[in-house]
C-alpha cells in the first residue's frame, strides 16, 4: 500500500515529533488524496481531521482481504488523529497562556519623548482633590539634588522664621519675614455697602467678629491675625502640642461634640474675634470641602476670608505624617506665599428678623469663597479625605493618664 505526497507508509519517531511540533496540517492531511490501488481504483479523501468525523468513506462489505488491506491505513489515520488532537489542545492552552502572560512592549524613542507635555488639569480622567506627601515639585534628578542641598539651609531658615513670628510684633516680624523670602499679600473690602432696609442688626459691643475661612495650612489664623493687626482666637479640632506651644495666637480645642463645641465657641466669641475653618481639615488643591453649618448659629454677622498658600518645594500639610512638622515644612520653602482676602460681611438675619438656616448659610459662604478664589465647591468631608489617604476617620484620640 502506498500513499501519495509526503505521507509514507511507515510512521517513525520523525513523523511523530513533527506532528507534535507543527501539527498534522504539516502533512496536509485535510487536502491529501489517498489512492488504494488494490481497491478497484477507489479514491479516499480525508476531510478536516480536526472534528475527527470524516475518515475513510469507502465500502468494506465485500471481502476480508479488503479489510486486511485497509487495516494498516486505518491504524495510521487513527494515530494521526490522536497526534492532531493532542497537538491542538496543547496549542490552544499555549495561546491562552500567551494572551494572559505576554504583553506587547513599545519602546519610546527620544523624538516621542520630546513631544511630551503636562496634561492640563481639566483633561484629567478624574478630579484630583486629595493627595499626600511633602514634596511639591516633580522629583527630577536635578530638582531632587537641589532639594537635598537646600535642606540644611531651609531647616535653619524655618526655625528662624518661627522665632521671628513668636517674639516680635506683626509690623516687625513681617518685615523681617519679607527679608527672608516670605511673600505676604492681603486685601480688604473697599467699603461696607450692605444696608439693612428695615432692621439693622449690629454686633454687640462686647462681642467679637466671626471670621470664616477655607483651610490651607495650620498658619491660616496667624496670617488672618496679621491682616487684621490684632489678636484673634483660632478653634481647631486636632493640634499637636508642639504647634500649640509655638502658636503666637490663642488656640482652643474642639471635641466634635456639637452641643459642647457650640457653647465653647459662643464664650470665645464673647471674649474677642474668632477664626473658624469649617472644612475641618486642609485641602491643597483648588477645591473647597463641605462647610460645617455650626458656625452659622453663633453670630448675626459673618466675615468670609479667602486664603491661598503656595510653596515651591514642600507642602505644609499631611494626612499620614507628623502634623507638628507642617508649619516647619511650609516655612522651609525658599519663597512661601500667603494671600489673605477679606470679603464683605454676610448677614445671617433676614430683613423680617428671621435667620437663614445653618446649612443654607454654610453653602452660601462656601460659594462666596469659592467664587473669589476660583475654586470648585464639593460635598466631600474631612472623613472622606482621611479614609482615602490614611484609612481612618482623622480623629485623634486623646491620651489620658491614669
Amino acid at each position: 500500500m502506498a500513499l501519495r505526497g509526503r505521507f509514507r507508509t511507515g510512521v517513525g519517531s520523525r513523523e511523530k515529533s513533527s506532528a507534535l511540533q507543527w501539527g498534522v496540517s504539516m502533512y496536509e492531511l485535510n487536502k491529501m488524496q489517498v489512492s488504494l490501488y488494490e481497491l478497484n481504483k477507489v479514491h479516499v479523501r480525508l476531510y478536516e481531521l480536526g472534528p475527527i468525523s470524516a475518515m475513510l468513506p469507502f465500502n468494506l462489505s465485500n471481502s476480508s482481504l479488503i479489510h486486511h488491506m485497509c487495516q494498516p491505513l486505518m491504524c495510521r489515520v487513527m494515530l494521526f488523529k490522536r497526534l492532531y488532537a493532542a497537538d491542538y489542545c496543547y496549542k490552544k492552552q499555549h495561546q491562552i497562556w500567551k494572551s494572559n502572560s505576554m504583553q506587547e512592549v513599545h519602546r519610546i524613542s527620544e523624538s516621542e519623548k520630546s513631544m511630551w507635555h503636562q496634561l492640563p488639569r481639566e483633561n484629567f480622567p478624574k478630579s484630583l482633590i486629595f493627595h499626600d506627601g511633602r514634596i511639591a515639585f516633580l522629583p527630577a534628578p536635578a530638582a531632587t539634588l537641589a532639594m537635598f542641598i537646600w535642606l540644611p539651609f531651609g531647616a535653619t531658615l524655618s526655625i528662624f522664621r518661627h522665632i521671628n513670628g513668636m517674639f516680635f510684633p506683626y509690623y516687625i516680624s513681617f518685615l523681617i519675614g519679607a527679608l527672608t523670602g516670605i511673600v505676604y499679600q492681603h486685601s480688604k473690602p473697599a467699603a461696607q455697602t450692605k444696608v439693612h432696609e428695615q432692621v439693622a442688626i449690629q454686633p454687640k459691643p462686647s462681642c467679637g467678629r466671626l471670621y470664616i475661612c477655607n483651610h490651607r495650612t495650620l498658619l491660616d489664623p496667624l496670617f488672618i491675625s496679621a491682616c487684621l493687626n490684632k489678636q484673634v482666637t483660632a478653634v481647631v479640632y486636632s493640634l499637636s502640642r508642639v504647634s500649640e506651644f509655638l502658636s503666637p495666637i490663642k488656640t482652643a480645642r474642639l471635641t466634635r461634640n456639637k452641643e459642647e463645641d457650640r457653647e465653647k465657641m459662643k464664650k470665645l466669641l464673647e471674649q474677642g474675634d474668632l477664626v473658624i475653618c469649617p472644612e475641618g481639615t486642609t485641602c491643597r488643591e483648588p477645591y473647597l470641602l463641605r462647610f460645617s453649618p455650626l458656625f452659622a448659629e453663633l453670630a448675626d454677622e459673618i466675615t468670609p476670608v479667602a486664603l491661598t498658600a503656595e510653596g515651591t518645594m514642600f507642602y505644609g500639610t499631611t494626612a499620614c505624617g507628623f502634623k507638628w512638622l507642617d508649619s516647619f515644612y511650609f516655612l522651609m520653602n525658599p519663597r512661601p506665599k500667603y494671600v489673605v482676602q477679606l470679603l464683605e460681611e454676610i448677614s445671617v438675619v433676614l430683613d423680617n428678623g428671621k435667620r437663614h438656616s445653618p446649612c443654607e448659610m454654610a453653602n452660601r459662604v462656601q460659594r462666596e469663597i469659592g467664587r473669589c478664589l476660583g475654586f470648585k465647591c464639593t460635598t466631600l468631608t474631612r472623613k472622606d479625605k482621611y479614609q482615602m489617604l490614611a484609612g481612618n476617620d482623622g480623629i485623634v484620640q486623646e491620651k489620658h493618664n491614669a
